[in-house]
């Protein structure tokens, strides 16, 4: 009679590895190879370990993290496969002399990937990464992941993508609208910077965040452009914002009247900046600057650039191609990427490329382990 022999062992080898991350890590002591592989990475990131230096032996590591040799070597492993060092025989590990991060910066635009956001900040920032890539020989990939859902998919690939340090830094043009703490500008060890202040969402280790707190409201963007109005001899204004709310209206007639600027009954209007608002935006403009109206504002202030086109429209219609550019206009803008119009426009705003400029100069002082190294800061006009 034939009796069955016991299965044979299977050899550690066969093992399947998955690299070392936050979700279903594999392998022995799954912990210790993850903190050791985030101790490398962001040592690197953070120019700890500097290019082309030699990692301490593995014993180092198993004494520092309490691992055991084949988890070292494990992580090890993973390292390697990322990009973030390069094994020389006998000689030991070394910091790869161009990390995996090198040159790769993430600029966060609002909208989707269904729906990405078009406006007049949206292409500045574009445009401004284009010229500051060329000078600095970096690359920017520009993508509309602000206001994914919380179940995206995306969202979550290029969340970890940051934490595994795959990006030099990323640049937000806000903060992530749907998704809590788990936004971009959370993430520890990289150099995250864009156009919002201080808030919880945004806490990483290293997030500089660069707008004015939310209650600085409207009011500097707007005396900028009151100024604008006095300079050219105009006593009166319509203005016309994207911020729909009576403390935002109390707040802007109050500066107009302390700036002797007369804002009349219908002298402060909102609209949004999506297509179908905007068509509603022309038709409260042809109304508000009639040509019948008995008390025309001298200038009209935008709190957007994007209303440019919208008034440009209204005022054509009511006042024909030579009559249009009766009206001071002053509106909010941002360079490289201002509106193009007929109309008499004095624009002030973001100088995005200097903004950007500064950011990467930051990220990049951080990976060369500069300490405490001159941060990004937003550039005016």
């Amino acid at each position: 009679m034939k009796t069955r022999s016991a299965p044979a062992a299977p050899s550690p080898r066969a093992a399947a590895v998955l690299p070392a991350d936050r979700s279903g890590a594999r392998g022995p002591e799954p912990k210790k190879r993850i903190r050791l592989v985030d101790w490398v990475r962001n040592g690197v990131a953070e120019g700890r370990l500097k290019p082309g230096s030699a990692l301490p032996d593995r014993n180092w590591f198993e004494r520092k993290f309490g691992a055991t040799r084949a988890t070292v070597q494990l992580a090890f492993d993973q390292l390697a496969r990322e990009g973030f060092t390069v094994a020389a025989r006998r000689r030991g590990t070394f910091v790869a002399e161009r990390p995996p991060f090198a040159g790769r910066y993430l600029l966060a635009l609002s909208g989707n990937r269904e729906n990405p956001s078009d406006d007049m900040i949206g292409r500045a920032l574009r445009e401004a990464a284009d010229r500051v890539g060329a000078r600095r020989g970096v690359r920017f990939k520009a993508m509309p992941v602000l206001d994914e859902g919380p179940d995206s998919e995306d969202y979550e690939r290029l969340l970890s993508d940051l934490q595994r340090q795959r990006w030099a830094g990323a640049f937000l043009r806000a903060l992530s609208s749907n998704r809590g703490l788990r936004t971009i500008a959370n993430v520890d060890h990289v150099p995250v910077s864009g156009i919002f202040a201080d808030d919880p969402r945004g806490g990483g280790s290293l997030s500089c965040p660069l707008s004015a707190p939310a209650a600085a409201g409207l009011s500097a963007p707007c005396r900028r452009l009151f100024e604008k109005c006095l300079a050219a001899g105009c006593r009166s204004a319509l203005v016309l914002s994207n911020a729909v709310g009576d403390d935002e209206e109390a707040s802007i007639r109050a500066l107009a009247d302390r700036m002797g600027i007369r804002l009349g009954t219908h002298g402060y209007q909102t609209g949004w900046i999506d297509t179908g608002s905007l068509l509603q935006v022309r038709r409260l403009l042809r109304l508000a600057l009639s040509p019948r109206s008995s008390d025309l504002p001298e200038a009209v202030v935008l709190l957007d650039d994007n209303f440019v086109p919208a008034l440009e429209s209204a005022l054509r219609s009511n006042f024909g191609p030579s009559g249009a550019t009766r009206f001071f206009v002053a509106s909010c803008g941002n360079l490289p990427a201002l509106p193009k119009t007929s109309l008499r426009v004095s624009f002030c705003g973001l100088d995005l490329e200097r903004t950007l400029d500064s950011f990467v100069v930051w990220a990049e002082a951080i990976h060369a382990g500069v300490r405490d190294p001159e941060r990004p800061r937003l550039f005016a006009f």
